[in-house]
């Protein structure tokens, strides 16, 4: 039997191309002079003095409900996006003259929200109008939004309300949606708890730089809510200029996803080991782009953002790399563990290979994942999509978060997670990344053969199928070390399947070999013909 196993993994050698793709992190230091406000402190402090017009809103019903939903999904979802339907006429009732400047001021309030965020129409907006948001706690404004956003969704801001400032003759931007959330997405970091350990805490220097390229990414579906995950920042190393792609988990944009009002909030850490977390208001934002590649069934989602700010930290592309991970590989992970700022857990890879349930009735999959067993730290809701980074390999993304059970800090053996293979996902991102490369083939997630080496040679025989999971159950899984050989074939299998499916040599000598294996698992199980 061995011999058997040992053709497989000779057929898979076969197939690996010579050489893979990779790149290393490019970091871009802080500028030296501080950034300008966009809007001077005392312009906002006069529209502050102006009267407001007050919307009230009690959406704690509708939040339930949609609360209730969204724990029967895999994503992380931390809103409830309620519609509103407000015009402008009672959004903006008061419109202040002052010279040849007309302004009014709205005050939104969703009661009892950790946080909000507003969904506007600005289609109405003349030339030369514009929006604003000011954030209720600090004062910092956002803007400015012209007609060219047309339906939009403005920043994430903390606490219950915002401000809206209007500098228009006309009540021209109406209030379409707002999204309550009933999670906090910038939660304090509980004191004296050290598990995950915060990233302010880390002493590498290298580690301190290449973090910058993590961010926390808000998600908005259209009639669900908002997703919060993590993600990072990749390097296209044959650009001359830093591109804005970043990598995280497709099931954080499971649904109808809003791709513009995608966003990503950087640099949500504190300044020191024990300080204070920062207010979000002023932090760098990006929004979305376009959305270049997804799987499903790999997990994995690639977009590019409008741009990326660099911050009083600077900011890191980090590198990459299309080889398959080993077990001798130990992984860094950067992320945002339920809303709180950014946190660093480590631990070797586990496990190759693995089929992963997303769901409690595993309706569906994630396949050929990596899995991390985590000696330092730990995952929670809002780490989905951060990557896993090789500590042995100059933090090359090799995965990004894609599932796991439930962490302890107190029982570090049941702290593992799967991660979506980056080397699987690499021909979808592969036109971007790195044109020059080595285009490989893309997984289908409706095809079942594509992983599968035993389906894409003897698809059309169940029955032979079904002996050789019997062999598989009994003979080969009856001791650790026969164990190692199913293993090392799953590991292989990905590849086997693609020269099953490419050649018929290779199809012929597969089925040589299978078909007396399969027999012999019909005469060990009893399997009827």
């Amino acid at each position: 039997m061995k011999v058997v196993l040992a053709f497989f993994i000779g057929l898979f050698v076969a197939s690996i191309p010579a050489a893979a793709d990779f790149a290393d992190f490019v970091y871009v230091p802080p500028a030296k002079s501080a950034t300008t406000p966009l809007v001077p402190a005392e312009t906002v402090e006069a529209w502050l003095a102006l009267p407001t017009t007050d919307t009230v809103l009690n959406l704690l019903g509708e939040v339930d409900v949609a609360a209730k939903s969204a724990a029967t999904k895999p994503g992380y979802q931390v809103a409830a996006e309620v519609p509103v339907d407000l015009p402008g006429e009672e959004l903006f009732a008061q419109i202040i003259k002052d010279g040849s400047a007309s302004v009014a001021v709205a005050r939104v309030v969703s009661v009892d929200a950790l946080a909000v965020r507003l969904r506007v129409d600005l289609a109405g907006l003349a030339d030369g109008d514009a929006l604003w948001q000011v954030d209720a706690a600090t004062g910092h404004a956002f803007g400015p939004y012209t007609a060219a956003q047309d339906l939009y969704w403005l920043p994430v801001v903390a606490g219950a309300e915002t401000l809206l400032v209007l500098e228009s003759d006309a009540p021209s931007v109406s209030l379409a949606a707002v999204s309550h959330f009933y999670v906090d997405p910038f939660a304090s970091d509980p004191k004296g708890v050290s598990c995950p350990q915060s990233i302010a805490c880390e002493e590498d220097e290298t580690i301190q730089d290449i973090s910058t390229a993590t961010g926390m990414i808000f998600i908005p579906v259209n009639g669900q809510g908002t997703f919060q995950c993590s993600g990072t920042l990749l390097n296209a190393p044959d650009s001359a200029a830093l591109e804005p792609y970043f990598i995280t988990a497709h099931h954080c944009f499971d649904g109808d996803v809003d791709v513009p009002g995608i966003e990503v909030i950087w640099d949500f850490r504190p300044a020191s080991c024990g300080g204070a977390i920062p207010s979000t208001a002023s932090l760098p934002r990006s929004r979305g782009e376009a959305i270049l590649a997804e799987n499903a069934c790999l997990d994995g989602e690639f977009i590019e953002l409008d741009g990326v700010p660099v911050g009083a930290r600077g900011r890191a592309w980090l590198g990459w790399d299309s080889r398959t991970p080993s077990l001798s590989d130990t992984a860094t992970v950067i992320h945002h563990p339920a809303g709180t700022s950014m946190k660093i857990s480590s631990g070797p890879v586990s496990a190759l290979a693995v089929t992963a349930c997303f769901d409690v009735f595993c309706a569906n999959q994630g396949i050929q994942q990596t899995q991390l067993q985590y000696e330092q730290g730990i995952t929670e809701g809002g780490s989905s999509g951060s990557g896993a980074l090789y500590s042995n390999h100059n933090y090359r993304l090799f995965g990004m978060l894609s599932n796991g059970p439930v962490h302890n800090c107190n029982n570090p053996p049941g702290n593992i997670d799967n991660f979506a293979s980056f080397y699987r996902f690499y021909p979808e991102v592969q036109p971007w990344l790195k044109p020059s490369g080595t285009p490989g083939v893309a997984i289908n997630c409706d095809d079942g053969a594509i992983t599968c080496p035993a389906k894409a040679a003897l698809g059309a025989s169940p029955a032979l199928l079904a002996g050789l999971r019997t062999v598989r159950d009994t003979a080969l899984s009856a001791t650790p070390s026969a164990r190692v050989w199913v293993d090392a074939y799953y590991a292989a299998a990905p590849a086997m399947a693609e020269a099953v499916r490419g050649s018929d040599a290779a199809r012929d000598l597969f089925s040589a070999v299978a078909v007396p294996v399969a027999l012999a698992g019909h005469w060990l199980g009893g399997v009827s013909h």
